[in-house]
């Protein structure tokens, strides 16, 4: 019994041996090169690795009958040997790609001038897309711009954001992410805290896979079309404005002088940047029932005019 065991076991170890190591090997004395281009010799070289796994497990297969019935007097061995030895190869390769799909490897990009602009790890085979763990951007002179976390590619977990002069700016948290033009953005979840350059708080807001649930300092937001709504019942404000900020997208939000009516902007229009140590005029216009009719000026942090134009029925005109 422990004969046939044994001659079983060499038997199957066989059929992996021939697909992973002899058939390679006698292959790779072959040149698949002349009169053909580098896909027909891919394709060549392809074939040979088959039907010479093909050819030699038939051998193989013949020969183990012949010597099992010969040597243990157990020709079924032959046949058994074959099922395990084809079974095992498939779950060999399954084996090696769950590897590779598993596999963190550390990349790193850099500026023009050589400065890391971001480092991480990548899982499986594509970096572009299958970021995994703490991710680290850096401003151009080398701080730390922000840390966020990914899962196989996709923002998952605990995010912060930095000033330049290193200061928290924001944390929070990401749950899943979505497509905005090209670029995938983390989807907002559970409790985030912004905070101002002197490292005051701005406000602490709590997010549900995406949708804004509460904030500490601010009564309004903007929902996905634009319409101003109140933040505890999602429904359209209507009143007047002065100097009153609306979370948005972006981090902190602007303030402004307008009135609104049923979440629509509505006659005289100003709004406020409120990153700086003073209010800065972002943007003058005029609205009639949601819609711009008049001149628009929009300015630059720094006050510099960015945008003027004039509308009608929310449509430019002229230059």
């Amino acid at each position: 019994m422990i004969q046939r065991i044994v001659f079983f076991i060499i038997t199957s170890a066989v059929y992996p041996a021939l697909f992973y190591v002899i058939v390679p090997w006698s292959n790779s004395f072959k040149d698949f090169s002349e009169s053909t281009d580098p896909a027909g010799g891919g394709m060549a070289a392809g074939f040979s690795f088959y039907y010479g796994c093909l050819f030699s497990f038939i051998i193989w297969f013949v020969l183990s009958t012949i010597l099992a019935h010969w040597c243990v007097r157990a020709w079924w061995i032959g046949v058994f040997a074959l099922i395990v030895g084809g079974v095992a190869i498939p779950v060999i390769e399954a084996h090696k790609k769950n590897q590779a799909d598993n596999l963190l490897c550390p990349y790193k990009r850099c500026y023009e001038n050589g400065i890391i602009r971001e480092k991480g790890y990548y899982i499986g085979q594509r970096s572009s897309e299958n970021k995994h763990g703490k991710i680290t951007e850096y401003y151009p002179d080398g701080t730390v711009k922000s840390v966020n976390t990914y899962e196989r590619g996709v923002p998952s977990g605990p995010c912060e954001s930095y000033y330049l002069d290193g200061k928290l700016m924001v944390k929070g948290g990401y749950k899943g992410g979505e497509w905005d033009n090209g670029e995938l953005i983390g989807i907002q979840d559970g409790d985030w805290i912004y905070y101002r350059k002197d490292g005051s708080v701005d406000d602490e807001r709590t997010y549900a896979e995406g949708k804004l649930v509460s904030s500490k300092n601010y009564t309004l937001c903007f929902d996905s079309t634009g319409v101003v709504c109140v933040i505890a019942t999602g429904k359209p404000f209507t009143g007047q404005l002065d100097k009153t900020g609306i979370v948005d997208k972006y981090l902190f939000p602007n303030l402004y002088s307008v009135l609104v009516n049923d979440g629509r902007f509505d006659g005289d229009f100003c709004s406020y940047y409120t990153t700086g140590d003073d209010l800065t005029v972002a943007a003058t216009a005029t609205y009639v029932d949601g819609e711009l009719n008049g001149q628009l000026k929009m300015y630059n942090p720094d006050g510099q005019l960015m945008k003027s134009a004039v509308y009608v029925n929310g449509k430019i005109e002229g230059n």
